[in-house]
């Protein structure tokens, strides 16, 4: 029963590490942070804007912002806006939540892959 235990203890932490460890180490990303402040940082890194994510204009008007990375929000009501970024042939896609729920505002960061 002990060997068991140790085993899928293990297990669970070589799984838990090469998820972890796939995600793309950003060090400047913070849930929280605005999507202009994240877009300033990530610049300084060298990230650009993804040319192959276009938004639809209305995403414009549903993001509360101008930034060339966005590429879709949701049409829900809800406000998740969706902003891509590459650097050399690594990809980076944020998702944001509005800071004033219900109302065209910039951006809170909520996750990123």
């Amino acid at each position: 029963m002990k060997t068991k235990v140790v085993i899928s203890t293990i297990m669970g932490l070589l799984f838990y590490g090469s998820f972890a460890c796939s995600q793309p180490a950003i060090p400047s990303l913070a849930v929280g942070l605005t999507i202009e402040q994240a877009n300033r940082m990530l610049e300084e890194q060298g990230w650009e804007p993804d040319p192959e994510h276009s938004h639809h204009p209305s995403s414009m008007s549903r993001s509360g912002g101008e930034l060339m990375s966005l590429s879709s929000c949701s049409g829900t009501g809800v406000g998740y806006c969706r902003y891509d970024y590459q650097r050399g042939k690594q990809h980076l896609s944020i998702v944001t939540i509005p800071s004033q729920p219900g109302t065209p505002s910039g951006g809170l960061v909520e996750r990123w892959w």
